[in-house]
């Protein structure tokens, strides 16, 4: 099943506000790349 992906500007700010924490408050550059990796792969999903 296909699906209308939205991102709103809040959901994009605050994801890039959880990237910025990961990688430089707990210094964890693997933990920020699996969370964008998987971020995409969520969304390829849903757009079918």
């Amino acid at each position: 099943m296909q699906y209308n992906v939205e991102i709103s500007d809040l959901a994009e700010r605050q994801y890039d506000k959880f990237l910025e924490y990961i990688y430089n408050i707990l210094m964890n550059p693997q933990a920020a790349a699996s969370l964008m990796q998987d971020f995409d792969d969520t969304i390829k999903i849903l757009k079918g």
